[in-house]
């Protein structure tokens, strides 16, 4: 998955192994084999609201399995989680 921030990206991948996030910032890669899902829910409530949290969340393994992200406010609103090796979209509130 690739958050898309203009010219810094997060790129997020689910590890199977671990069933856990992995997240890292870089510059847009090559999106030709990607689903561009902006205009889905829940996405287009956050298109073009700027970023304001991000908060990893950590399994009783210790792995990162969840990340939240707060657009325009500091709680946050939309979870992506890591569940039988793929990562899951959902609403918080």
């Amino acid at each position: 998955m690739v958050l898309d921030f203009g010219e810094t990206c997060l790129i997020i991948t689910a590890n199977e192994e671990e069933d856990s996030l992995e997240v890292r910032a870089a510059q847009r890669p090559d999106t030709a084999d990607f689903v561009d899902v902006s205009e889905c829910e829940p996405w287009t409530r956050f298109v073009g609201k700027k970023f304001g949290w991000g908060w990893l969340t950590i399994n009783q393994l210790g792995a990162w399995d969840g990340l939240m992200l707060g657009f325009e406010a500091a709680a946050p609103q939309i979870m992506l989680h890591v569940a039988d090796s793929s990562i899951r979209v959902g609403v918080i509130g």
